[in-house]
């Protein structure tokens, strides 16, 4: 009975301890690992951020183009094109036409975009939407320009996610499917036997 005492004491020790050592993390190893583990999950959560603003790209150029072609400003378009969108650029291309409404200078505004990414798309975009603002052409021709392309590139992305993932999908049907049919197989098998 002692024994079971004792090893309990020590749990408690042990525990015990790890929690001053995770009180006292300034000098510790434990904190200067956990220090380190920051930048890769913030690395992580910026990976997640540019993937999802690379996936908005199309959908958001190509209502910019549409929002141009029927007549709207350069921010009234953006606007038109992010109005029911969550991803992180459609919430900078609102805060830019935000920006803009309350009097800041449009390269001030449209900086915002740049900050979302780097992707040289969105470069495009913005520096189409500036040369109308500044010269007075037409954005139109080179949003729909960046529409296309961003349209082609996400259909040959898909198509290659699909081509990797159809044969785990043919695994899986192949896995469920066989025992199946070699069960009812049986099940013909034994309800064809006599007595």
């Amino acid at each position: 009975m002692s024994s079971i005492g004792q090893i309990g004491a020590g749990l408690a020790g042990l525990l015990g301890s790890a929690a001053v050592m995770t009180a006292a993390e300034g000098h510790t190893r434990l904190g200067r690992t956990r220090r380190r583990r920051f930048p890769s999950a913030r690395v992580q959560r910026n990976w997640g951020k540019s993937r999802r603003v690379t996936e908005a790209i199309p959908d958001v150029a190509a209502d910019l183009a549409t929002g141009l072609a029927a007549g709207l400003g350069p921010f009234d378009a953006l606007h038109y094109a992010c109005r029911h969108r969550s991803d992180p650029l459609s919430l900078a291309a609102r805060r830019a036409c935000a920006m803009a409404e309350v009097g800041a200078p449009v390269r001030v505004a449209l900086d915002v975009l740049s900050e979302v990414g780097a992707d040289a798309r969105l470069s495009s975009l913005r520096m189409a939407l500036e040369s109308e603002l500044r010269s007075g052409g037409s954005a139109l021709e080179p949003v729909t320009a960046v529409a296309r392309a961003a349209a082609a590139e996400q259909t040959v992305r898909r198509t290659e996610r699909a081509a990797k993932v159809a044969p785990l999908i043919q695994l899986v049907v192949a896995l469920v499917l066989v025992p199946s049919a070699l069960l009812l197989a049986a099940a013909v098998a034994v309800a064809g036997l006599p007595g």
